[in-house]
C-alpha cells in the first residue's frame, strides 16, 4: 500500500454550513452576521491550529460575496503590495500573528478608516491580543474588537462530522472506524477529512469496500507490506 497524502481537498471550498461549531457557536454566529452589508463589527478569533480559524474566515468571506457584499480573504503569508477595498466591504485576515511590518502598517491604517468606509473586519490569530507579536497600536485595535477564543472540537463532534461526510460520499464509516481514526490521527478536522480522501481513493483503486482493515493499511502502510521471505 503506497503512502497517501493526508490533507484537506483543495477543491472543497469551506462554507458556513459545513463549519462544525461545537463550543464555538457564538463565534460562528457573529462571524456569519458579517455577510450582511449593514454589519460593521470588528471580530478577532484566536485558537490553536486545527480549531477552524481558516475555515470560518474563508467561509464568511465567501458567504458575504454570495450575499452581495464585497469581501476579501487574505493570509498573512500572501499579503499584496497594494490593497484596494470597496467601501462597505469585508476584510478577513488570517494568521495575523505572522504579518510583516509593512502589512501591519496597512492593516492599522485600514482599521482606523473602517468606520468612515463601512469596512467590517474579521481577523484571526494564534494567541489572545495581548500576546500577539505585533506593533503595539495594532494590538490595541485588535483588543478593542469582539474577541472569541475558538476551541478545538470535542471527540464526539469530530466523530459526527467525519461520519456525516462519509455518508455524503456514500461510504459506511462505522463507529469502530471513526474511533480508530481519532486514536491514530491528529484530532484536527482537515487531517481527518484528508484520511477520508485517502480511504475513498484506496477503496476505488483497490475495488475494496471501506473497512477498518483498509483504514489500518492506509494509516500504517509499513505494517501492511509482506515481510521478507
Amino acid at each position: 500500500m503506497r503512502q497517501l497524502t493526508l490533507d484537506i481537498r483543495a477543491h472543497q471550498e469551506p462554507s458556513l454550513e459545513t463549519f462544525i461549531p461545537g463550543d464555538n457557536i457564538d463565534a460562528w454566529t457573529r462571524a456569519g452576521a458579517l455577510m450582511d452589508t449593514k454589519s460593521f463589527e470588528s471580530l478577532y478569533l484566536w485558537g490553536p491550529a486545527g480549531c477552524g480559524r481558516t475555515h470560518l474566515l474563508r467561509a464568511t468571506a465567501q458567504a458575504a460575496q454570495t450575499h452581495g457584499r464585497p469581501a476579501l480573504y487574505l493570509d498573512a503569508g500572501h499579503w499584496p503590495q497594494t490593497l484596494s477595498l470597496a467601501n462597505g466591504g469585508l476584510l478577513a485576515v488570517d494568521d495575523v500573528h505572522s504579518l510583516p511590518a509593512d502589512a501591519q502598517h496597512q492593516l492599522f491604517t485600514l482599521w482606523n478608516a473602517a468606520r468612515f468606509t463601512g469596512l467590517a473586519l474579521l481577523i484571526a490569530g494564534s494567541a489572545p491580543p495581548a500576546d500577539l507579536p505585533l506593533r503595539e497600536d495594532l494590538r490595541t485595535r485588535i483588543a478593542q474588537a469582539l474577541v472569541y477564543q475558538l476551541r478545538p472540537l470535542a471527540d464526539d463532534d469530530l466523530a459526527r462530522a467525519i461520519r456525516a461526510e462519509a455518508n455524503r460520499r456514500g461510504m459506511d464509516l462505522t463507529h469502530e472506524m471513526s474511533a480508530y481514526l481519532l486514536r491514530h490521527c491528529r484530532r484536527e478536522l482537515p487531517v481527518l477529512m484528508g484520511v477520508l480522501d485517502a480511504l475513498d481513493e484506496a477503496s476505488l483503486t483497490l475495488r475494496r469496500l471501506p473497512s477498518l482493515s483498509l483504514l489500518r493499511e492506509i494509516l500504517n502502510p509499513a505494517q501492511s507490506r509482506p515481510g521478507p521471505r
